[in-house]
């Protein structure tokens, strides 16, 4: 029997048809949640980068990413009306995510491209 993967959101409340393909595959639930857990891991670098760069209690870069994040969804993988498309869109957010977590001095600035 095979087991069906569930993504990181609630299957049983959404409405976006691109949220009904990720329901429907177990590959693109499984990608979702890989995005997931990296973009947990690129909070987490953004916390670090103002703690170690910002003022007291800055929160610049960790705003940024979670509006880039919401930017994301609402411009590229909500949009999407094929399971090719959710791939690549998520592949190529998954690839800037990664990127972002592996943050070294001087590469920072270069990031702030959306995909």
């Amino acid at each position: 029997r095979t087991v069906q993967i569930k993504p990181s959101f609630n299957c049983a409340i959404t409405g976006l048809s691109a949220e009904r393909l990720i329901c429907g595959s177990s590959e693109l639930a499984a990608l979702d949640l890989e995005l997931a857990e990296t973009y947990r891991g690129a909070l987490g670098r953004a916390k670090m980068y103002d703690r170690k760069y910002g003022p007291p209690s800055s929160q610049v870069a960790y705003i940024n990413l979670v509006q880039e994040q919401n930017s994301w969804l609402r411009n590229s993988r909500n949009r999407c009306q094929s399971a090719d498309c959710i791939f690549d869109v998520y592949q190529n957010r998954l690839d800037y995510l990664r990127r972002y977590q592996q943050y070294k001095q001087g590469f920072w600035g270069d990031l702030h491209q959306d995909f």
